[in-house]
């Protein structure tokens, strides 16, 4: 009977003693949403401005952590606005005229009853001093692919900015 007692204790606390996981953003998970149609031109250096590498907890749910690098995920929302720039004729190049300082500044989820919802704050700045942060949300039945999503939201609002636009095809 004890030895019953002891293997219905150790399943018990291994099934609620939760699970972690670390998320790695993936710049390919959606298609990009729709933004304005512009062409650069020119050359763009893109730069991540993250200053630190820690992870960030973005959601505990049932016993779940779920940890997400916010330089790791900033990578992504750079090869995001990679691919969207090379589309509209940029050429990224490290030291160009133009610059987008790009960096995810915060994250955080809530789930909902059909899945979970992920916000993402990426903070820009163009190489003329121009500042502005955007919030990006991506949902999913699946937790570690709804930053994906709020990542995309992120740049695609990056490049509705006019400012941002202008910014690149002056």
């Amino acid at each position: 009977m004890s030895s019953i007692r002891i293997a219905l204790t150790l399943t018990s606390l291994l099934l609620l003693g939760g699970c972690t996981y670390h998320q790695i953003a993936s710049p390919t998970t959606y298609e990009m949403v729709a933004i304005p149609g512009f062409s650069v031109g020119g050359s763009v250096s893109l730069i991540n401005t993250r200053t630190s590498s820690e992870d960030a907890l973005y959601l505990s749910s049932a016993g779940r952590k779920f940890y997400g690098n916010l330089t790791q995920w900033t990578d992504t929302a750079i090869a995001i606005a990679r691919r969207e720039l090379e589309k509209r004729h940029a050429t990224i190049e490290p030291g160009a005229t133009k610059s987008l300082g790009l960096a995810i500044t915060s994250t955080r989820a809530t789930e909902g009853f059909w899945g979970f919802s992920v916000f993402t704050t990426l903070k820009v700045k163009t190489g003329d001093g121009y500042t502005k942060a955007y919030t990006g949300e991506g949902s999913s039945p699946i937790a570690t692919r709804a930053p994906d999503a709020a990542i995309m939201e992120s740049v695609a609002a990056m490049f509705r900015d006019q400012k941002i636009v202008d910014y690149l095809t002056q």
